[in-house]
Formats: C-alpha cells, structure tokens, sequence
C-alpha cells in the first residue's frame, strides 16, 4: 500500500482557537457567525477541559477554515456576533503521530489513504 504524505498547502485547512466565547453559545452559533463573515467552515469543536471528571465544555472553540485569502484574516477578529473582546490564536495539535480514521494505521490521514 503506497501513501501520499505530502500535500499542497492549498488542501491543508487553517486551524484556529477562539477564546472568549461562553460554552452555552453552542458551536453552531460560532459556524453560523463565521459563514455570515464569509468565511468557509469545515467544523467547529468545543475544546473542552479533561482535568475534571466528567470533562467541562470551555470558553474556547477550535475551528477548522478552508484555505482561501480571506481565511487569514480570521487572526484579526474581535468581535463574532455579539460577542465582543475575542481573541484567535493558531491551533497547535497534541504531539502524536497521525492515524488514518480510514484504515488506523499511523503516519498518515484518510484522505491521503489508498486502502480499498
């Protein structure tokens, strides 16, 4: 089974956190909020805090963008909605290797995966 690892930087989505939105907002709220901005939305997640039993929605949301020129300017956002003061950062994923969701086998993704 051969495997493509490489791909342009036109298919790689941006990854971004936004801070400052309550969990009670929901997640579409925050999708729907950013495709009326324009921006293409792949999917939004609550980050949520596993340092307590059972784990606690937070403040931030990690959304997944598709790359277009306007994508970048998520970064200067301060205002989504009616919200205002929030703050986007870059997502910086756990440090594991990548598992394909395809066949689960590491060191690369389904869509770069040629298992039937």
């Amino acid at each position: 089974v051969h495997f493509n690892l490489l791909r342009s930087k036109d298919e790689i989505p941006l990854s971004v956190v936004i801070h400052g939105i309550p969990p009670s907002y929901g997640a579409t709220g925050v999708q729907s909020d950013l495709e009326t901005l324009g921006f293409e939305v792949d999917f939004v997640q609550n980050l949520k805090s596993f340092k307590t039993q059972p784990p606690v929605a937070s403040f931030s949301y990690k959304v997944v963008l598709k790359r277009s020129p306007r994508a970048a300017s998520v970064m200067e956002l301060t205002r989504l909605g009616l919200l205002s003061n929030i703050r986007v950062t870059t997502y910086n994923s756990p440090l594991r290797p990548a598992q394909c969701s395809n066949c689960w086998r590491l060191g690369h993704i389904a869509k770069s995966c040629h298992y039937p």
